[in-house]
């Protein structure tokens, strides 16, 4: 008998062949998606910096008028002359007016004793009841 001719065998791609591609494009995938969730984070994170150093910044000037600082960020002479110095692209709570981070947990302000001193903070993306360390802190 002849030998036939293996046509049928240059036809196509292997399963293994399939198999490998895939793979290597599913790694390339997750490479690509992972960097991009760190980029948007690192992101969120220069925006919420720079929220904090708008709020420290009329903390600090009704610090200069008032020779302290409010007692609370929904204080109503804070809200009433200085809140308005914050930039518009700072989100507030509409209910309290307090200012809320890019993940839409207010900031954690606390006065010391003294009124002379504060410490502003952002709980960041994992909002914990304890200091955490995605935390971002602030004082003066």
């Amino acid at each position: 008998m002849g030998s036939r001719p293996d046509k049928h065998r240059n036809r196509g791609f292997t399963l293994i062949e399939l198999l490998t591609v895939i793979t290597i494009i599913a790694i390339l995938v997750a490479f690509v998606v992972g960097a991009g969730r760190y980029a948007k984070l690192k992101s969120l994170e220069g925006l919420a910096k720079a929220n904090m150093q708008h709020i420290a910044n009329a903390l600090t000037e009704y610090q200069l008028h008032t020779a302290r600082y409010p007692d609370t960020l929904s204080d109503t002479n804070f809200v009433a002359v200085y809140a308005s110095k914050i930039p518009k692209n700072v989100r507030m709570d509409p209910a309290t007016k307090v200012p809320i981070d890019p993940w839409r947990n207010p900031y954690v302000y606390t006065v010391h004793a003294s009124k002379l001193s504060y410490t502003l903070y952002c709980r960041g993306r994992l909002p914990a009841l304890t200091e955490t360390s995605d935390d971002l802190v602030m004082g003066k």
